[in-house]
């Protein structure tokens, strides 16, 4: 269970369910997703997380890990988390309110900006214009009607994708022929 919303990858805010506490508290669920951790250099992805705006810490499952095929081994105040083909996980103490810090750095979705470069300027100008022909281009070109616009030369490569778009397509038949013969 998490308490903070910035830290699930995928949510889906639509699940509404509740939970009972060690102290026979009930709190609402408002969601369950995926969180992303990075433990140890390892990244890992913990599903069907539940979202509970009301905890103040993160709570792990000991049960729920089991089920994920990590071995839990507790022993002289000590847990040790492995994973079966990575091996041990996380190796913490126990604090002084028996409870288990398990100490993660959360990997945010970061906002990307992508950039795409072609040493081709007139197909880039004819992708920009929505795939204008070469001809429109250069009509634009000579009367100055794009401030910004190079001089380039018309290349000989040909768009696929123009081409993919001008093919032509049989019309869907109004009839099944399969089935007239059929019936006789």
């Amino acid at each position: 269970m998490c308490g903070d919303k910035s830290l699930f990858h995928v949510i889906n805010e639509n699940f509404r369910q509740k939970v009972e506490l060690g102290n026979n508290t009930r709190i609402d669920v408002l969601g369950k997703g995926n969180v992303k951790l990075k433990v140890n250099g390892f990244t890992h992805v913990v599903s069907v997380v539940f979202f509970v705006p009301d905890l103040k810490t993160n709570l792990f499952s000991i049960s729920q890990l089991q089920d994920k095929g990590l071995i839990i081994l507790i022993q002289h105040g000590y847990m040790n988390i492995y994973h079966p083909e990575k091996g041990l996980i996380k190796h913490t103490e126990m604090t002084a309110n028996r409870m288990f810090l398990l100490l993660t750095n959360s990997l945010h979705q970061k906002p990307a900006c992508l950039y795409n470069s072609t040493p081709d300027l007139a197909y880039l100008w004819h992708c920009r214009y929505g795939h204008l022909s070469y001809k429109g281009l250069r009509t634009l070109q000579t009367k100055n009607m794009v401030h910004g616009i190079p001089q380039f030369q018309i290349p000989s490569t040909i768009c696929a994708t123009c081409m993919i778009g001008k093919q032509h397509r049989d019309p869907i038949p109004k009839h099944n022929n399969w089935r007239a013969t059929e019936k006789l």
